[in-house]
This record gives C-alpha cells, structure tokens and sequence, in this order.
C-alpha cells in the first residue's frame, strides 16, 4: 500500500502496518509503547522550545498507530467514538465543562449519556472523511478554548495533558491484560492520546494540513532506510534526544577541511577540533553542550572573517546545518 492511497485514520493504520509490521512483530506491546512515549516526550520538548516542526508530530503518530495495531484495536473508531463531534463528557458541540463541572447542560440519566454518543459517532460515520486533518478540525471546533489557553499561557497545559495521558494509556493496557479494565477503556484512553496529539498540531500548525504533512515525511517509505518496507534493525531508530558521535565527527571533518581551503581559519579552528574529538570520545551531554557553543562563536567569526571563495562558502553552509542539527538536540 502506498501513503498517498490513505484516506483515513485506518487507512494510515494499515500503511504503518504495511509499512513497519515486519520489524514490529517481534516487539512486544511494552517496546511499541516506549518508543510512543519517546517520540512524544522529544514531540513536546519541541514545542515547549518553540520549534517544532510538522515530523516530529508523525513519528508520534506512527507509534500509536503501531500500539494500536498490536492490541488490534482501530486508532480511528477510537479517537471518533470518544469525540463525536461533542463533548465527551458535556454533551455539546463547543465544550462547556468549565462552567458545568464536566456535566450535561441539561440532566440525563447516565445510561442517556452512552446512547446519545453513540448515536452521535453512527451520524458521524455517515458524513466525515474521517482522515487526520478532520481529526484536528473535529477537536478545534469542540475545544477552541485549548488554543485560547495556549494563546495567552503557553503551551504547558497541553504538554502535561499529553503526558497525563500517555500515563493512562499504559495503565489502562496493564489492567486490561490484569483482565481489570475492559478494551473499550483502552480504546478511549488512545483516543485521548491522539486528541492532545492533535490539540498540539492545532496551536502550532494549524495553517497545514495534517495529512499531507504525515504522507510527505512518509512519501518515500521509512525515512530512516529509506525503503518502502522498513529493514531497519531492532535498534536502528534516529537519535533524536542524546549526543551523537556521528554529527560532530561530520562537523569536526568540515572544520578540517575548512582549515585546509583556507589557512587564515587555523588559529580559531585547532581547539575547537580538540573538542569535537573529545565530544566524539565520551559523549557527555555538558561537554558536547559548551563544543556546541565554541563551534558556533567560531562560525559566526569566521563568516565574518574569510573571504568568500565557493569551497569556504559550501564548507561554511554544511557546518551552520550541522549546528542547527546539534543545537535542537540539546
């Protein structure tokens, strides 16, 4: 199956499946969902920063889409029939919790509560697409007062609603194999899950489209081996979130080479290479920090310093991309 013929959530969740399912059989439920949990913690990281960018939603995605896979539960019946276009818990089309302590406008009898949601995913179902983006739309239209709250007060909210219930998601897979909860408590708690994923993408991107950002990080397969289906190793996953010795061997190999097209460098360069060397041996975090600050106070002069020959400025480019690279990380 390829990205571009998904339409909707479970079509995305069969290409993810498709997609990963080889390299995903062999791990058990708890590894799926600690690289959720990964993905999501490096995700709002991100956007407490200030800089996150439309992949670092997808891979989070792509994981709880695989967790839902493995428990074979659909991530989009999950997410729709927790959020029908109303309330779950108020019952209203624009949520009115706040005034009404989580509780209808008007009294229903409990069991009213469960028919009337159900008959508002059976309408649902008949006229939404259902895709990502009508995901996002369904939660900015029930909770507008989230990207209000965001507006004025920053993003913290949402991120520890994110991780309040990632918790719950784990919990509740727990107590369901403990034979404690019931799998329909664990679908809801993955339409939760998705919800904030998507209250997130809603204040920082809502000018994009959530699909077509997901189908072009995906377009050409796993974005790591590059192939449509993944043959990644067990442990071959990206660093995201700790030093990697690779990033400043290529950035200590462009500051050779730059002392090498023009001599003029090699006073500002030769300590800051001692470092990147020592960054490359040890790998501690506080070390690679303040190499990372050295290189960019000595790019930063040397942009000004050299002359602009085509070598000095392609060697130049890389090693700004480089330490844009590093510095996310950190």
């Amino acid at each position: 199956m390829k990205i571009t013929d998904a339409k909707v959530i479970s079509e995305y969740q069969v290409f993810f499946d498709d997609l990963y399912g080889n390299t995903n059989k062999d791990r058990d439920w708890q590894e799926i969902y600690g690289y959720l949990s990964r993905t999501t913690g490096y995700l709002t990281r991100a956007v407490l920063k200030g800089s996150v960018s439309s992949q670092e939603f997808a891979r989070p995605i792509a994981w709880l889409s695989a967790l839902a896979t493995k428990l074979d539960i659909d991530l989009q019946s999950s997410f729709y029939k927790k959020y029908p276009s109303i309330c779950h818990y108020c019952l209203e089309e624009v949520c009115c919790c706040f005034r009404t302590d989580k509780q209808p406008k008007t009294y229903r009898p409990p069991h009213k509560l469960i028919e009337e949601r159900k008959t508002r995913y059976t309408i649902l179902g008949r006229f939404d697409k259902q895709s990502f983006d009508a995901a996002v739309k369904n939660i900015m239209s029930i909770y507008p007062n989230n990207e209000v709250v965001w507006h004025f007060s920053g993003p913290w909210m949402n991120c520890s609603k994110l991780f309040e219930e990632i918790a719950e998601l784990h919990e509740s897979i727990c107590k369901y194999y403990a034979g404690v909860k019931s799998k329909s408590h664990v679908e809801e708690e993955f339409g939760d899950v998705l919800a904030w994923i998507l209250s997130a993408w809603v204040s920082t991107h809502r000018d994009k489209n959530l699909d077509e950002e997901i189908v072009s990080y995906f377009y050409h397969g796993c974005p790591v081996c590059k192939m449509q289906k993944c043959s990644c190793g067990k442990y071959d996953s990206r660093i995201q979130g700790v030093v990697d010795p690779k990033r400043y061997n290529e950035l200590r190999t462009l500051f050779e080479q730059l002392e090498k097209v023009s001599p003029d460098a090699k006073t500002d360069i030769e300590s800051l290479i001692l470092a990147l060397k020592s960054v490359e041996e040890n790998q501690d975090e506080a070390t690679a920090l303040a190499t990372t600050v050295e290189a960019k106070s000595v790019y930063t002069k040397l942009q000004e310093k050299l002359d602009k020959t085509e070598a000095v400025t392609t060697t130049l480019a890389s090693i700004g991309k480089i330490i844009s690279n590093v510095s996310d990380v950190l």
